[in-house]
């Protein structure tokens, strides 16, 4: 706040023609306590402007740039009229030329012009000065600023006018001596020479303001985007909150995917570090698209392990549906890009449904992650999964079962969970209406993307056979002897 010494400037007459309810009372409400005499002119008031500003002939006049209910306008008067009236027009922003009216009519004394910025419309700078403005407020009112802006105003109205009064007192019949005549022209031009100087400050602050605003837009703007490409937006909104606490939240029920590529390690030894992360970088990123697509959030990536989720942050009943759509579509990207780069890239993607918990801990290097018995299970899907393939759970394949088509597993041992009945994607059910993230594709088996285990690559022979190893042997539920676990 400041001090209040400055009643003896602010309390002058202000007309107010403001249109939003809400800006005209934050505006009575500060000049009342300032012992301003307000005149408001009616909203619904036609053509009534003028009239009033010439009964209380105000020191300064606020006028809404949205001023459109019952706002005047320019036109011009009948015949034999001195001064122009105002005519009602009720429709577009009149805020303007309702300021170039006043400006034209002589006996207001040039009351100084301030256009206030609307909630809903911008004002556009240039033509508030065009137009006769002599300064502009922008939206949300700062009750400091407003004082600072109006003493200013008030202050060069009254100088105008007492020069105005003094040379009009001093004016005497020709034979009056000349130097009295240049000492009263000596203290126009003194007078005159502060207003200018005033105006120029005002200037030089409006457009130091205006080169501040844009430079705080411009980096909220860089860390707004910076947030949301780690965080989803609803995480991004809560973040922002002061009175925030840990960010962790509990979904009753949600979808969780995991994928790798098969043989990564050996890949990774033929290749360069440059190449490598090049390949890396290709997948996830159309991964990255397919997330974004499918309205999922990615959660991250370990290595060339993908992690992805549906129904968080923000709770949808398809949630499978999108988690399977967006694994067939990874398998089918996957298998086009190895065509493209000339080596072989299999998924082995893992999918379970169940409740987890969400959220951002910690103080420093946030991320946002999942938690819960059906993360890693859903993790375990994946790494006992077969190369090419989609494993899903027994929860999700109740969820999916009547879209979808699946084979059942046998009862595969999982890490610290024991056996469990899994099954393996096949393809879509015949004669079931298209969901909303079917693309036109004729997906299922094959033509989902996948490629045969021993189809050859573009320049590049077919591969033996390669036997199972001790990990799908496990797998199978088979061990080394080829009699199969009871």
């Amino acid at each position: 706040m400041f001090n209040r010494p400055l009643h003896s400037i602010l309390d002058g007459t202000i007309l107010l023609a403001v249109e939003p309810p809400q800006q005209l009372d934050v505006l009575v409400r500060i000049f009342k306590t300032w012992r301003s005499e307000v005149c408001i002119c009616p909203r619904d008031s036609h053509g009534g402007l003028l009239e009033l500003a010439l009964a209380c002939l105000p020191d300064l006049v606020i006028v809404s740039a949205d001023w459109s209910n019952g706002a005047p306008t320019a036109s011009h008067g009948e015949p034999g009229h001195s001064a122009e009236k105002l005519a009602y027009d009720p429709g577009g922003l009149a805020g303007y030329d309702l300021c170039r009216q006043i400006n034209r009519d002589p006996r207001l004394g040039s009351a100084p012009i301030v256009l206030l910025e609307s909630p809903t419309v911008s004002l556009d700078r240039d033509r508030t000065f065009r137009c006769g403005a002599s300064d502009y407020i922008a939206h949300p009112i700062v009750e400091q600023e407003l004082c600072h802006r109006v003493r200013h105003h008030i202050r060069r109205h009254r100088l105008e006018k007492d020069a105005i009064r003094r040379s009009a007192q001093l004016r005497v019949p020709l034979r009056a001596p000349v130097p009295l005549l240049a000492e009263v022209q000596k203290r126009l031009r003194k007078q005159a020479h502060l207003i200018q100087k005033h105006n120029q400050d005002l200037a030089h602050e409006i457009s130091e303001r205006e080169v501040t605003e844009q430079a705080l837009r411009a980096e909220k703007f860089r860390s707004e985007k910076l947030l949301l490409s780690i965080f989803p937006q609803a995480i991004v909104d809560r973040l922002q909150d002061e009175n925030r606490s840990s960010i962790a939240e509990r979904f009753d029920e949600a979808t969780i995917l995991f994928a790798d590529i098969v043989d990564f390690t050996p890949l990774s030894s033929r290749l360069s570090p440059m190449e490598l992360v090049g390949i890396l970088n290709r997948v996830f990123s159309a991964f990255d698209r397919l997330t974004e697509r499918y309205g999922l959030e990615k959660i991250k990536t370990i290595g060339d392990e993908y992690m992805v989720v549906g129904g968080v942050p923000t709770p949808r009943p398809d949630h499978g549906e999108a988690i399977m759509e967006m694994a067939i579509a990874m398998r089918r990207a996957a298998n086009k890009l190895g065509r493209e780069i000339g080596h072989r890239l299999q998924l082995r993607i893992g999918i379970n449904t169940g409740p987890v918990v969400a959220g951002v801990i910690g103080l420093q290097k946030f991320s946002y992650d999942l938690w819960g018995d059906a993360v890693n299970v859903a993790s375990r899907m994946e790494s006992h999964g077969l190369p090419n393939r989609i494993q899903v759970t027994e929860h999700t394949y109740e969820k999916l079962k009547h879209r979808y088509k699946f084979e059942r597993w046998q009862n595969t041992k999982v890490k610290g969970k024991g056996r469990m009945t899994t099954y393996l994607y096949i393809g879509r059910k015949e004669n079931v209406e298209p969901t909303k993230f079917e693309d036109g594709h004729r997906l299922g088996g094959k033509a989902d993307g996948a490629i045969a285990p021993n189809q050859p690559l573009p320049n590049q022979s077919a591969l033996p056979p390669k036997p199972p190893d001790k990990h799908y042997l496990d797998v199978l539920g088979i061990n080394h002897s080829g009699q199969t676990e009871p």
